[in-house]
Order: structure tokens, then C-alpha cells, then sequence
């Protein structure tokens, strides 16, 4: 089931090449309706009285705006990248001298800063951009599979993997045949810990595989260098998608060796699949809302 829903994501993916391009021309009409308005305005004003500076200053940054913006229109899906970056820098760099100078536009400063250190960024590590989302590149990809598993997938696929594994045998009474046997209570524990780790550890590898595989033999090599921007001491950073692999995967097996032993707790405790179930559930969740209280 797992590795029919990372197939269904990458066909997905695939079957959405054709709406990014619509989408990039979206924007970039956009882009053009506004600054051709802006440029409209600031015309009248300049017509009404020739002495406002500020009024022609802003016509002609608009004007500049609207050169860029129309090379980017006319670039085919083809086209060099590191052209079409350079444009959409330029573009930007025109936006804000916009912005600064009094015009008024839709894009904010920090909205404008992220894409300009992104290109800029790409630009200097020599590397494509990709979607976020529909990339076809097996690191960006792997990413995209990697960040739902870490957020929310993992925890739910290891509760339904291992759900009865200790409550349920309490709830038929199949524990009672392994007191019996001659191993003492904290080894059956710890037997259970250790299988469901690796149960873990095996969907995990199972995930792993099954993304290298498809987008080893059906996607685009990519880059695992490929740079993922971040916040940090409110400035901007950057990690690679490889770093952020690591290190997410990292955190998340802490996390999932957590939760096992809080189950496995739990199940000790009210010796009921369900009530563990929804005891782990209130665990976590008041765990992440006194998290994010903290931090």
C-alpha cells in the first residue's frame, strides 16, 4: 500500500509538468496586468504635472519591470534556466527599488528577499530549480515523501503496524502464555521494543527503496545539494536536501523509539488496545501544543 502511494504521488507529479509551466505563465501574467496598470497611473500622474519626480521615477522602474517581465513571457520552457533566473532577479530587484521608492505592490519585502536569496543561490551552486511539489528529480522527490512521512505519516503508519502487538494479547489473554514461559516479563518487554523498532526501521528502509527505485528509473537525476531555504535568528540560510534527509530521519527515529516505549507503557498500564490508543493519541498531541507554546 505504501510503496502504490508513492508510485500514485509520482505520477502525479509526471501528469502535473504541463500545469507548472501554466502556472509559471500565470504568474508572469500577473506580474505584467500589474505593472502595466502601475505604468498607466504613473503616466496620468506624470501628464498632470511634468515637475513629479517621484511620479516618473516610478514610470520608468515600471517600464524596466515590464521589459524583464516580457523576456520572461517570451522565454520557451527550453530556455537556458540560468537566463529565465536572471530575468526573474532582475524583475524582482526592479519591484523593490518599486517598493522603496512609495509604489504599492503585491509582493512583499520578505516575500521578494526569499525568491532573490533562492535564485541567487541556485545560481551560484549551478543547479535547476524544481517545484516544490510536482519535481520529478529524485532528491527533490524523495524530499516531498520524506517531509510527509516525518510530519505525519510515520507515527500513524508504525500505531496501525504495531497497534495489538502488547494490549492486544492482554485484551485475548495470549499474554498469559508467554508468563509461563520461562523469560522474565522484562525480556517479553523488551522483545516487543525491539520488533517494533525494527518494524520501524524496515518501513522505513521499504520507503527508502521504493522512491530511489522509481525515481532512479522513471525521474531526473537531481542534485542532492539542491538548496532548501530556511530561517534562522530571523536571517536567511539555507540546507541541502541531503542535510535535511539525515537530519530529519534522525530526529524522527528518536521520536518513533519515544512513542514505542510510551505505547508499550501504556499498554502495560490500561491493558486495552483501544483506550492505549487514545491515551497515546492525547499524549502526543498535548505534547506538541505545550511545544509549540515553548518555543
Amino acid at each position: 500500500l505504501i510503496i502504490i502511494c508513492i508510485c500514485a504521488l509520482f505520477l502525479r507529479n509526471i501528469t502535473f509538468q504541463e500545469y507548472i509551466e501554466k502556472e509559471e505563465l500565470r504568474e508572469i501574467e500577473s506580474q505584467i496586468t500589474t505593472a502595466q496598470g502601475k505604468s498607466r497611473i504613473h503616466g496620468i500622474e506624470v501628464e498632470k504635472d511634468p515637475e513629479d519626480k517621484n511620479a516618473e521615477l516610478l514610470k520608468d522602474i515600471t517600464t524596466s519591470l515590464l521589459i524583464s517581465l516580457y523576456d520572461l513571457r517570451a522565454a520557451n520552457p527550453g530556455d537556458d534556466w540560468r537566463a529565465k533566473l536572471t530575468l526573474q532577479n532582475q524583475a524582482l530587484l526592479d519591484t523593490v527599488n518599486y517598493k522603496e521608492e512609495g509604489g504599492d505592490h503585491p509582493f512583499s519585502f520578505k516575500e521578494i528577499e526569499h525568491r532573490l536569496a533562492m535564485n541567487e543561490k541556485l545560481l551560484a551552486d549551478d543547479i535547476k530549480p524544481e517545484h516544490p511539489m510536482y519535481s520529478l528529480a529524485l532528491p527533490n522527490f524523495m524530499k516531498h515523501i520524506i517531509d510527509l512521512y516525518i510530519n505525519l505519516g510515520a507515527i500513524i503508519i508504525l500505531v496501525l503496524l504495531i497497534g495489538e502487538i502488547l494490549s492486544g494479547e492482554y485484551e485475548n489473554h495470549s499474554i498469559n502464555l508467554l508468563f509461563t514461559q520461562p523469560l522474565k516479563k522484562t525480556q517479553i518487554i523488551l522483545c516487543k521494543f525491539w520488533s517494533s523498532v525494527i518494524v520501524y526501521l524496515f518501513t522505513t528502509g521499504v520507503i527508502l527503496g521504493a522512491i530511489t527505485l522509481i525515481g532512479f528509473v522513471f525521474g531526473e537525476k537531481g542534485a542532492f545539494n539542491y538548496p532548501i531555504l530556511i530561517e534562522k535568528n530571523n536571517q536567511i540560510a539555507f540546507i541541502t536536501i541531503s542535510d535535511f534527509l539525515t537530519e530529519g530521519l534522525l530526529v524522527l527515529t528518536v521520536t518513533i523509539v519515544m512513542v514505542i516505549a510510551l505505547y508499550l507503557l501504556f499498554s502495560l498500564l490500561f491493558k486495552h488496545t483501544l483506550l492505549t490508543l487514545f491515551v497515546l493519541l492525547g499524549a502526543l498531541v498535548g505534547g506538541y501544543i505545550v511545544t509549540s507554546f515553548i518555543t
